[in-house]
């Protein structure tokens, strides 16, 4: 328990956290029933949102880490207040002693995964609903990258495949070609590419482009590989024809995607201390989480504007909206910025540390807090010069 107990009567209140998760478990436990004490309801307050996404256009769906699923609508978003029972909730096993992982792939279907005891994953459909659960071998090192029509999964020193629309997958992974499977390099993370081709980092550097074949069995090939001469810590981003790879000594390199021949290279003032966030053809960077720097990608990695943050980096991917670029901070601070300069055209700031978000319904933006809550982005007006 995270609290003292607390009895009244014949009923005993324990306030708990799980291991898994930032969530407080409010519990009322009937300790006179025989042959055990009884737990008669719960509340779980403060449970962070793993994924948050439009199940419609007047619907956001929302996943918290204890696996309760709500689909909050317009009108609901705009009166405000609490939602007291969830719409689903997924059964994860007892004990879980890791965060679980969601990923929201391309066509709107959320993957979620949790680790020992039971290495599980499900597979929910756009609406929230769970298409599958699927029992894992091991538990991932890293998010699922979507392929084909499957999934890459990311297991210590090895990918395995995972099929989205058949009930078994006799696909052949990958090894790492190392003798000890226990000491091969962690995955740090990949990129979706396209549905031929993924590429995935590991933590000394080396880069690979993964695909999958049929013939003469389908299997996971490693189609390239390129090594950064250093250790990587974020996943590598991918758009079009290009692989952008950070690593740990403050080098930013652009990758062709077919053969993985450097194009350019950029010495940061720092190694990058977020996920590499794509906005079109711009790539944002924070370094040292107290500075974001905005690049154009193209033949070259050509640096258009850099700008102060607030100490604690962006919570989440920007959103394009109306030609302007936005972005949350986890300090609350969200901005509207013009994309070629930078130049701060509206902000507002929310009372709460932010976790993910923007997001977007209709005309709406949203973001999500660290307890839990989603607040409407209202903008303040310009930016004082």
């Amino acid at each position: 328990t995270t609290q003292p107990l607390q009895a009244y009567g014949q009923f005993l209140f324990v306030a708990r956290r799980r291991p898994h998760s930032t969530a407080i478990w409010f519990v009322k436990i009937d300790r006179e029933a025989r042959p055990t004490m009884t737990s008669l309801w719960r509340t779980v307050l403060g449970a962070r949102l793993l994924a948050v996404r439009a199940a419609d256009a007047d619907t956001l769906l929302c996943l918290t880490e204890e696996g309760y699923l709500f689909h909050v609508g317009r009108n609901e978003l705009g009166r405000g207040g609490f939602r007291v029972r969830a719409d689903a909730q997924i059964q994860y096993p007892e004990d879980l002693a890791e965060p679980v992982r969601a990923v929201v792939l391309p066509d709107g279907q959320i993957v979620v995964a949790c680790g020992a005891p039971e290495p599980t994953l499900w597979l929910l459909n756009a609406q929230g609903q769970v298409r599958r659960e699927i029992p894992l071998d091991e538990p991932l090192e890293a998010d699922p990258i979507p392929l084909g029509r499957g999934l890459v999964l990311p297991f210590a020193g090895k990918l395995g495949y995972q099929g989205t629309e058949t009930r078994r997958s006799r696909v052949e992974g990958y090894t790492a070609p190392v003798k000890d499977q226990e000491k091969a390099p962690r995955w740090v993370g990949g990129a979706f590419v396209d549905q031929a081709e993924t590429v995935i980092a590991d933590s000394q550097g080396t880069v690979l482009k993964i695909q999958y074949r049929t013939s003469p069995q389908p299997h996971l090939y490693a189609a390239a590989k390129w090594s950064a001469g250093a250790p990587i810590d974020v996943p590598p981003a991918a758009y079009r024809d290009w692989i952008i790879v950070a690593d740990s000594t403050g080098r930013l390199r652009l990758l062709h995607r077919s053969n993985f021949e450097p194009l350019g290279e950029v010495k940061l003032p720092a190694a990058v201390s977020g996920r590499l966030h794509l906005v079109e053809d711009r790539l944002l960077i924070e370094i040292g989480q107290t500075q974001l720097l905005c690049f154009r990608l193209g033949r070259e990695l050509k640096q258009l504007w850099a700008m102060p943050l607030k100490g604690q980096g962006l919570a989440d991917r920007p959103l394009l909206v109306d030609g302007q670029m936005v972005f949350a901070e986890r300090s609350g601070r969200v901005c509207r910025v013009q994309p070629e300069t930078g130049k701060v055209t509206a902000e507002t700031m929310i009372d709460q540390a932010i976790d993910r978000g923007p997001r977007q319904l209709g005309n709406d933006l949203f973001v999500a807090t660290i307890d839990g809550s989603l607040y409407r982005i209202a903008w303040k007006g310009p930016a004082k010069e």
